[in-house]
């Protein structure tokens, strides 16, 4: 036998053991011989076709390869975002002010249910509280007060007639305000009633001058938990080049870390290329299991830090659920200062993301290295609000207020409205990023407009309308809800558990795993609602006909397809009516 019996060519174990089998020294072997021979051939081949692949970015599939192959050029996968808003603080009527409250002290903590944790909200930054009493005159023909100062809804004041300045408030009525606008508010008689906007009647006595008193403050803060104490990370040598330490915390939030050498605070940068030998620079990196690492230049980009301890500040938490979609719904207090004796957010959390997909990172990391992280085209925006985070949906309209103007709308993960805090971030974060920081970008939230739906379908034999009604619905939401692209987006990451759980959580469904297979197929094939873009008849329908079960579908509302909207709204769920064929 002077030839290799098996080709080149021949990669599987069928091709192996076909050439085996073909050679006449070779047929009349043991079938064991054989099959181990094609078997450890096999392998060989697929071990190579695995290396190879994970050599280019477009084939590559674990997360490691894609994160080292896009290090090559300078883009990081970016890491899980949190969501951010406005708690807003109740005080005690014995608060002596000015008061400092601590940021250990300003947390809030929304409660857990069945298919959902407890997540806790913390500031970033301590909180003077200046005494705010002033006189207001009311209108009991609107049931309105006339103020100067700005008041938030939800927000707790005391009401007298009595003129206490410049004395603390020391008797009086305390209700919750309404904000009508930036110099009108009404009262409402509790919490509940402020944020359904349900105010108290002023009665015909309550003409005249009055005074008001704000017993709450707002900060912004964001779904985290930081330690109480920080320990050293190491020591610098003072000579060693791009010297790495450690921060083992899991979903460790980037935009929270700080580091602190020889009592001087160091600045996190994106990359070090731009580094001098002077600067005082770290780059923030992360590990497979999102723990991070600090990263310092060599001497030449970046400064070597000298021969002193590495102090951090971080914190963790964030991730798609960390965002709430309902005010009042962070509404226990967690802190120890003895005057705030409440919580609540005033404000809906949102920009919450969850680490950026291997997917995602394998599109936007080229696509950011082309367009050099500018915002010049519509597609130059999308681009980077997608790599940004936080954001399931947007749209850019261009010169929308005017010349070098645009408008730039956005549903966040966790829907509703974005966050002030999230609302100034993206702005400042797009515009950086124009020419010459000169483009006048708006953020604005989406319009949600609500879709009725009602249909009935033919049940298959074999199957019952009671059985197949919860997919039916299921099916119906992913197809109207703002919600279906983050939901698809955290499938993609997370797989089917993981998300059956999240649809359990918003939409209070009891699915298990005997519906992972029939979901799965559902939300690979839906097509997400986007801002602008019609709803047709044949996607509804080509959708929920892959439900195992049902005959035929008829829909009479909406009874006029396509439906229609503007280019800043985008579909919600409405009433959704289904009966059974017979």
């Amino acid at each position: 036998m002077s030839t290799n019996p098996i080709k080149t060519t021949s990669r599987s174990f069928l091709e192996i053991m076909n050439d085996i089998n073909s050679d006449p020294d070779l047929i009349d072997k043991p079938e064991f011989f054989k099959r181990m021979v094609s078997g450890v051939g096999d392998v060989i081949a697929t071990i190579q076709d695995l290396n190879a692949n994970q050599s280019y970015i477009r084939t590559a599939f674990t997360f490691q390869s894609v994160k080292d192959l896009l290090k090559l050029i300078d883009y990081e996968i970016r890491p899980r975002r949190t969501s951010q808003g406005t708690l807003t603080f109740y005080l005690s009527p014995e608060t002596v002010f000015p008061i400092t409250v601590e940021k250990k002290d300003l947390i809030g903590v929304s409660p857990g249910g069945v298919n959902f944790s407890s997540l806790r909200f913390e500031a970033r930054e301590d909180v003077v509280v200046e005494e705010s009493v002033e006189s207001f005159m009311a209108d009991v023909s609107t049931n309105s007060l006339t103020v100067g100062e700005d008041y938030v809804t939800g927000g707790l004041v005391r009401v007298s007639t009595t003129n206490l300045l410049p004395t603390p408030l020391e008797t009086g009525t305390d209700y919750y305000a309404i904000k009508v606008s930036e110099t009108e508010i009404k009262l409402a008689s509790n919490k509940k009633n402020a944020f359904l906007g349900l105010p108290i009647a002023i009665e015909d006595e309550g003409s005249g001058t009055h005074y008001i008193k704000k017993l709450y403050f707002s900060t912004t803060a964001y779904q985290q938990t930081a330690p109480d104490s920080f320990s050293s990370l190491g020591q610098s040598d003072g000579i060693s080049k791009w010297q790495t330490f450690n921060i083992s915390e899991i979903g460790l939030l980037e935009e929270s870390v700080s580091i602190v050498i020889n009592d001087e605070l160091w600045v996190r940068v994106d990359t070090l290329l731009n580094s001098a030998s002077t600067d005082k620079h770290y780059r923030l990196l992360y590990n497979s299991d999102e723990s991070g690492y600090i990263l310092f230049g060599d001497g030449n980009y970046g400064k070597i830090p000298e021969a002193f301890d590495i102090i951090p500040e971080y914190a963790s938490g964030g991730g798609l659920l960390s965002n709430v979609n309902a005010l009042d719904k962070i509404n226990s207090y967690g802190g120890g200062n003895e005057y705030v004796k409440g919580v609540t957010n005033t404000d809906y959390f949102s920009g919450g993301d969850d680490r950026e997909s291997i997917d995602s990172a394998k599109i936007i990391g080229p696509m950011l290295t082309k367009k050099q992280e500018r915002f010049v085209t519509k597609d130059d925006g999308l681009v980077l609000i997608q790599a940004f985070g936080g954001i399931s949906t947007s749209r850019i309209d261009e010169n929308y207020y005017g010349l070098l103007s645009c408008r730039v709308t956005c549903v966040p993960n966790g829907g509703g409205a974005l966050s002030s805090a999230l609302k100034t971030e993206l702005k400042n974060y797009l515009t950086d990023k124009t020419i010459l920081s000169s483009v006048d970008v708006r953020v604005t939230d989406a319009n949600y407009a609500p879709v009725d739906f009602t249909s009935s379908y033919k049940v298959e034999s074999g199957y019952t309308f009671s059985d197949l009604n919860p997919m039916y619905e299921l099916g119906v939401r992913l197809i109207l809800s703002e919600r279906t692209a983050e939901i698809k987006s955290y499938y993609s990451q997370n797989g089917i558990e993981d998300t059956v759980s999240l649809l359990n959580s918003i939409w209070e469904t009891t699915f298990g795993k005997s519906n992972y297979s029939q979901i799965a197929s559902l939300i690979a094939y839906v097509e997400a609602p986007s801002l602008g873009v019609s709803l047709q008849e044949s996607k509804v329908i080509s959708t929920l006909a892959i439900i195992k079960g049902i005959d035929h579908i008829n829909v009479s509302v909406p009874w006029i397809f396509p439906v229609n909207f503007s280019s800043n709204s985008i579909s919600t769920i409405g009433t959704i009516v289904t009966t059974e064929i017979l």
